[in-house]
C-alpha cells in the first residue's frame, strides 16, 4: 500500500486563512510600535542634544547654545553652537558643534515656554533667550503625526538636569 503523506487542499487554505486573520491583527500592531519608538528615538535625540549642550558648556568654560537653525522652528533641525558674533543669541553659519535635523515626516518639536533658545553657562546652568534671569523649567514637546497621540516632553531645570516625560497635550 502506498502511503501519502503531505497536505491536502483543505488542510492548506484553512492554514493560510488563519495566517491571514494573525497578519491582519499583528500589523496595526507593529506600525504603533514604529511609531512610538521612532517618538522616543527623537525624544532622545533632543535629550541627547541638551546634555551636550551642557557639557560642552562646562568643558568649555563659556556659553554655548541651543536654538533652532531657522530661528523659530525646532522641528526643522537645531544646532548646538557657540554664539561668536553676527546674531546675538542666534544660530548664525559656522558656529556649529553639532547639528540636529531630519526628525521623520511628521514629527513636531516645539518649546512650551516662549524661549526661542536654550543657553547653558560656563556653571552649566541653563539659561532662556539669554536674558540672564535663568527659566524655572524649559521643555520642549515631541509629536508626531498620529492623532490625539500622547507625545513626549524633554524638560530641562535652571541646573541642567534633563528628563523625558509623556505629552498629553499633542493634537
Amino acid at each position: 500500500m502506498k502511503d501519502n503523506s503531505g497536505f491536502t487542499l483543505i488542510e492548506l487554505l484553512v492554514a493560510v486563512a488563519i495566517l491571514a486573520i494573525l497578519v491582519a491583527f499583528a500589523i496595526p500592531n507593529f506600525t504603533d510600535t514604529t511609531a512610538r519608538s521612532r517618538l522616543a528615538a527623537n525624544a532622545n535625540e533632543v535629550l541627547g542634544a541638551i546634555q551636550l549642550a551642557r557639557a560642552e558648556a562646562l568643558r568649555r568654560n563659556g556659553a554655548v547654545s541651543l536654538a533652532p537653525l531657522d530661528g523659530a522652528d525646532w522641528s526643522n533641525g537645531f544646532a548646538v553652537y557657540i554664539d561668536a558674533g553676527g546674531t546675538a543669541n542666534a544660530y548664525d553659519d559656522g558656529e556649529e558643534i553639532r547639528i540636529f535635523e531630519n526628525f521623520g515626516r511628521g514629527t513636531t518639536i516645539a518649546t512650551v515656554g516662549a524661549s526661542t533658545n536654550i543657553i547653558f553657562d560656563s556653571r552649566g546652568f541653563a539659561n532662556s533667550n539669554g536674558a540672564g534671569a535663568a527659566p524655572s523649567e524649559e521643555a520642549l514637546r515631541i509629536c508626531d503625526d498620529r492623532p490625539a497621540e500622547v507625545g513626549r516632553l524633554v524638560n530641562l531645570l535652571v541646573s541642567g538636569a534633563t528628563w523625558v516625560a509623556d505629552a498629553n497635550d499633542c493634537n
